[in-house]
């Protein structure tokens, strides 16, 4: 489900959350000012990657969320606390027990789970 802001509407992100089954591969929430907010399921680890000229936002849903840094900086995120990975710098998300993470990033960014997951 993807909702745009043409077409406003409320959404039940925990009903979208619920639905999760996979990991690593971000479902669409809503586009709004060019941006869209994705919400994904984590368990494991995903690849080290960096975006170039865009920060990330992560905000923890449920459960707990690790961001590790480049330079061996890690952050623990636990439910309702949020990140931002500054512009070009490189980073991992992981997971240490299944959980559902909002990714919201710029329109046209391909996410790592959307492009190398395999």
């Amino acid at each position: 489900m993807s909702v745009t802001v043409d077409k406003p509407t409320p959404i039940s992100i925990p009903d979208i959350a619920a639905s999760i089954e996979d990991f690593f591969k971000p479902h669409n929430i809503v586009t709004f000012n060019g941006a869209i907010l994705k919400i994904s399921r984590l368990s494991g680890e995903c690849k080290w990657h960096r975006h170039e000229g865009q920060e990330e936002l992560f905000l923890c849903w449920k459960g707990t969320a690790i961001v590790r840094l480049e330079g061996d900086r890690e952050v623990t995120l636990r439910e309702g606390e949020l990140f931002v990975v500054p512009l070009g710098v490189m980073h991992q998300s992981a997971a240490k027990d299944a959980f559902v993470l909002h990714v919201e990033l710029p329109k046209g960014t391909i996410y790592p789970g959307e492009a190398n997951k395999g």
